[in-house]
């Protein structure tokens, strides 16, 4: 196995639902085929951004399977620290290809435990919208102005690893190596355009909480929110390991589906009118002791004079996000 590290002194998009504090990483794998059984990790690349530094780290075998076992370990010992996983495509190919490997060898799987979105997710979802042909990776960095060195494919990559394990070619070894360098680093110009997709097209949010039980945060990705006369109803994915949860009060039910990694959150609201025509639906923090937690709140532009233990969720037909997140924030605190 043969490590590579580099400095990378550019400043690292951040996305707003992540703090300073949080680090997070861009992965990608490279094999020398599909099959996780049959077939090799040949190169696990990241590119790690913390509040103090950025890197890229590559894996790299340079002995085929015989490597495996080592590149597996030491990832799990750089992605400890590692609170959020950025992948394109990775639900589908790295992160389960990388599952079977650890089960294979009998080593925990450190990936579980860690929030992860794949970036290919929103722009699939939008196809149609940004008149894209296809959603590959590099068909997405031409879209958004990206010129990169790299130019094979990563079956042209399966071809000169099966070539580099029987020459040990140093150019064969550079030419995989920059391909996969590529593919992470410009995983931060791909994140910055997914996120503005989220935002302007799929109104879809993400919210990260504190865990003391994992001591780390869990974060949640809302997908949808809906108000009908007597409740509002959240429903979302889990993004990393959470244990089963159903938590009931007076006025919400909150149930988190740890196998499927999916939540709903119903809460039940009451309605009354401020001014001449105005409606707003809120909830009596009172009834599940929350009025404590200080929950921030939002009152909108209503101008009236709402008593602290009521808390707003819908005001005048618009729904005050932040209020329903700061809610489901303090629900899982509890």
């Amino acid at each position: 196995m043969k490590i590579f590290k580099y400095d990378i002194d550019l400043n690292s998009y951040y996305p707003e639902y992540l703090n300073k504090n949080i680090s997070f990483a861009f992965l990608d794998i490279e094999t020398d085929g599909f099959n996780s059984v049959k077939n090799n990790i040949v190169l696990i690349g990241l590119y790690i951004v913390t509040e103090e530094s950025s890197n890229i780290i590559q894996l790299f075998s340079d002995r085929g399977r015989d490597d495996e076992r080592k590149i597996l370990t030491e990832f799990t010992k750089i992605i400890k620290n590692i609170d959020f996983i950025y992948t394109y495509n990775g639900a589908t190919f790295d992160i389960p290809f990388l599952s079977k490997k650890f089960k294979y060898y009998n080593i925990y799987n450190p990936i579980d435990d860690i929030a992860h979105i794949d970036l290919i997710k929103i722009i699939r979802s939008n196809k149609k919208v940004l008149r894209l042909d296809n959603c590959k990776l590099k068909t997405v960095e031409n879209y958004i102005g990206i010129s990169r060195e790299d130019s094979i494919s990563g079956k042209d990559s399966v071809l000169l690893y099966k070539k580099y394990l029987k020459n040990k070619s140093p150019a064969i070894e550079k030419t995989i190596l920059k391909h996969n360098y590529d593919d992470i680093f410009y995983l931060s110009k791909v994140l910055e355009f997914e996120d503005n997709l989220r935002d302007k097209y799929n109104n879809s949010m993400i919210l990260g909480i504190d865990n003391d039980e994992y001591d780390n945060l869990n974060f949640f990705e809302i997908i949808s929110i809906r108000a009908n006369d007597s409740n509002i109803v959240l429903k979302g994915n889990v993004l990393n390991r959470l244990k089963e949860h159903n938590i009931y009060g007076n006025s919400y039910n909150l149930n988190i589906d740890s196998k499927n990694k999916n939540f709903e959150l119903i809460i039940f609201t009451e309605n009354c009118q401020i001014g001449s025509d105005r409606i707003a639906k809120f909830i009596d923090l009172n009834s599940d002791n929350l009025l404590d937690y200080n929950i921030i709140k939002y009152k909108d532009d209503c101008n009236a004079k709402i008593p602290d233990n009521l808390l707003l969720l819908e005001f005048n037909q618009e729904i005050l996000v932040d209020n329903i997140k700061n809610l489901l924030r303090n629900i899982l605190k509890r």
